[in-house]
């Protein structure tokens, strides 16, 4: 729950004091900002410096929409410190053996083929997902975690948030791999130029269009509720970039991969605080 100081602490906040409030890391809180998921806080000039500052009243409603983006009843337990956590869950009024058996097979699958297509080369293998916690009644709950140290582009973060971003939007797969690069492009700057040309060939969009599509189906029905904390998952589900607002080119050659490359390190947020 978002901790919200009294009016005798401030009156007027840094992003670094809201996204401890808010439980997120700051450069979240600025993406959340620009895609227009939190309000627009206010503004300051400091001599040649603009920086963001934000009302108790601000924060209190930010608290409110990042608290209805969690899963109440699904508070994480004690997981490995290096490690990125995710939860989904499911609605159904009842279920039975045979077809949430069928579910963990095709979730597994799903999240192999992320992990496979965003591995920079055949030799690395999937982290493992490991179950924290599993129920089904009503609904259907799975909390997870994986290691942080996987060396796939973007870390665990990114291979977490393309798999939850996948699942949520089985009409958006064609999608998800210039969506991907797209919303991570500032972590290119930690990237091999070989492993971002790998996952952006067309010949592997194309098979993990098709073998995702697949597995969806076999899934046959996406989470009502998705969270995921943990190192590496600021861009928040892939949610960041506004498909209806932005064009998302696929790049399909290296000279078209060396020019992204040049946005490396930008905030499309603005100036930061």
């Amino acid at each position: 729950m978002v901790n919200v100081p009294t009016p005798k602490e401030a009156s007027y906040l840094s992003t670094g004091v809201v996204a401890r409030a808010l439980g997120i890391d700051a450069a979240a809180v600025r993406s959340m900002i620009s895609a227009g998921s939190l309000p627009q806080p206010q503004w300051i000039t400091l001599g040649s410096t603009v920086e963001r500052i934000y009302s108790l009243e601000w924060l209190l409603l930010a608290g409110e929409k990042v608290n209805s983006r969690r899963l109440s009843g699904l508070e994480y337990e004690i997981s490995p410190d290096d490690s990125v956590r995710f939860a989904l869950r499911f609605e159904r009024t009842d279920w039975n053996l045979s077809e949430v058996t069928r579910k963990l097979v095709a979730l597994e699958a799903l999240w192999n083929l992320c992990a496979q297509t965003l591995s920079a080369s055949d030799d690395v293998s999937p982290p493992s997902m490991n179950i924290r916690r599993l129920s089904a009644g009503s609904p259907l709950d799975l909390l997870a975690w994986a290691s942080e140290n996987w060396p796939g582009l973007a870390g665990a973060g990114g291979l977490v948030s393309l798999f939850i971003y996948v699942i949520k939007s089985p009409d958006k797969v064609a999608g998800a791999i210039p969506r991907f690069i797209s919303s991570w492009r500032d972590g290119w700057a930690d990237a091999d130029d070989a492993a971002v040309r790998r996952v952006t060939s067309r010949a592997n969009r194309e098979r993990f269009e098709r073998e995702a599509a697949r597995h969806l189906e076999e899934l046959s029905v996406r989470p009502s509720e998705t969270a995921l904390s943990g190192p590496g998952t600021r861009r928040l589900e892939l949610e960041n970039v506004d498909d209806d607002a932005r064009s998302i080119e696929t790049p399909s050659e290296p000279t078209e991969i060396s020019e992204a490359r040049s946005d490396v390190g930008i905030d499309p947020a603005g100036p930061t605080s």
